[in-house]
């Protein structure tokens, strides 16, 4: 048992350090896109915020395509070869950020996340692990232990870029901050090479790629109706959460009017909201948090949250919705993602990948439609929100409470044994009654 647990908690490290390098890196980021010292565009471009959610949106348009690629490939040569291919590619995306702000180009930035991109299966190639370490009973404990560990990396990571920004580097802060983002992403890429072990290996050769490709998509029309349902239920939430979290700095700078290490405040608070839901999920387990009712409440929740952004006028009220959201979102994601999970349909690192895909579908939709239309209007992107996570909350009805009737193997296999002098319509109806043989005419 200990031996599962300290495999549980080298994952978990690798979480830590893969969030931490985004976290110090996401107060940054606005900064090369809107006026000021570190921007990289010119003085007065009206369409920063457009360009902003293009670049917010490159790197998960880019995964949306690479991640069910590497979903079927991490079953051939298995996760942790994955896992170390895409943190090493994060690393080289970094890298090339790296030299795009010391060149002051912009397209280098945009090359930079294309390259992490398309070898960005890091996160879905560690809840694959976490599947198979663990039994199903536990999954939505430890998806629950690793969000709260990526709150922690959001709380740590803007407070020691604020500690830099105290530093007086001017120009040269983002450099710092992409160094320390490289040097992260190797860490992650040895310690899965020297601690992270995987148990199970497939022997299955790889093939040619477009077949493999055709496999997956093949694969995706045979789901059933009711992980298609969770899918789109899952990407209205992620759509809802996303616009949050990607514009939430946005919004204290531009509406709030606060400085740039005030920002970096609510930045940690943000991540000590999800850190603290997460965490009480995993400690205490609250079996209500499971109920389709609370899952369902837990939506709409959200949406009038993201409704009421319409009405914020002061840092406080801001406060009181991150803990609302924050709150929504941990209850969830985590159930959701278990429920997926355990319909009896395909492989877990194939579902692993489909709900990643889902995740970067909403992240290339939520920055780029909100960045173009925030450089109009600040209240537009927020009734946009708030319509697609009330959808979603519809679609949460159909998935939930429709859920296909399970029929026993056994069952089904003495209706299939059914002597063939019955009649067609006999056999049908002897197979929809769980096999008990029908009175014949």
């Amino acid at each position: 048992m200990w031996k599962q647990t300290a495999r549980l908690w080298q994952l978990f490290v690798v979480v830590f350090l893969d969030m931490l390098s985004y976290a110090m890196l996401s107060p940054v980021i606005i900064l090369l896109f809107i006026d000021g010292p570190t921007s990289l565009l010119q003085p007065g471009t009206k369409y920063g915020y457009a360009i902003l959610g293009l670049f917010l949106s490159t790197y998960s348009f880019v995964q949306t395509f690479s991640l069910p690629y590497w979903g079927k490939k991490s079953i051939v040569i298995g996760k942790r070869k994955v896992l170390m291919i895409s943190l090493f590619g994060s690393a080289f995306g970094y890298l090339i950020c790296w030299l795009g702000v010391y060149l002051g180009h912009v397209a280098l930035l945009f090359l930079g996340v294309f390259c992490a991109g398309l070898t960005g299966a890091n996160m879905s190639s560690i809840q694959a692990l976490i599947s198979q370490e663990t039994d199903a009973d536990h999954w939505e404990r430890n998806f629950s232990l690793q969000g709260a560990i990526i709150g922690i990396a959001f709380i740590i990571g803007p407070q020691l870029t604020r500690i830099l920004m105290g530093a007086n580097l001017g120009k040269s802060l983002p450099l710092w901050v992409l160094s320390i983002c490289v040097a992260c992403s190797l860490l992650s890429f040895l310690l899965v090479l020297t601690l992270v072990q995987e148990r199970q290996k497939s022997d299955k050769p790889f093939g040619d790629t477009l077949a493999f490709e055709l496999e997956s998509l093949a694969q995706f029309s045979q789901l059933g109706p009711q992980i298609k349902r969770l899918l789109v239920f899952l990407f209205g939430v992620y759509f809802g959460w996303f616009f949050f979290i990607k514009f939430f700095q946005v919004y204290l700078l531009e509406m709030m009017h606060v400085d740039e290490k005030y920002c970096c405040h609510g930045s940690s608070y943000l991540g000590l909201c999800c850190s603290l839901w997460q965490s009480c999920r995993y400690l205490f387990n609250p079996s209500f948090l499971q109920r389709k009712s609370v899952l369902l409440t837990s939506t709409f929740l959200m949406a009038f949250g993201l409704g009421s952004f319409v009405f914020i006028q002061s840092f406080e009220q801001m406060i009181v919705v991150t803990l609302i959201l924050s709150f929504a979102y941990a209850t969830i994601v985590p159930t959701t993602i278990g429920m997926i999970f355990k319909t009896a349909c395909s492989h877990n690192d194939y579902k692993a990948s489909l709900s990643y895909a889902i995740q970067s579908a909403a992240k290339i939709l939520t920055p780029a439609c909100s960045g173009f239309l925030l450089t109009f209007s600040f209240t537009v992107p927020v009734l946009v929100s708030f319509g697609i996570v009330f959808c979603a909350g519809l679609v949460g009805l159909l998935a939930i409470f429709t859920e296909p009737q399970v029929v026993p193997k056994s069952v089904l296999a003495s209706a299939r044994a059914l002597p063939m002098r019955y009649t067609r319509r006999e056999q049908v109806a002897t197979r929809t009654t769980y096999g008990r043989v029908a009175k014949r005419r």
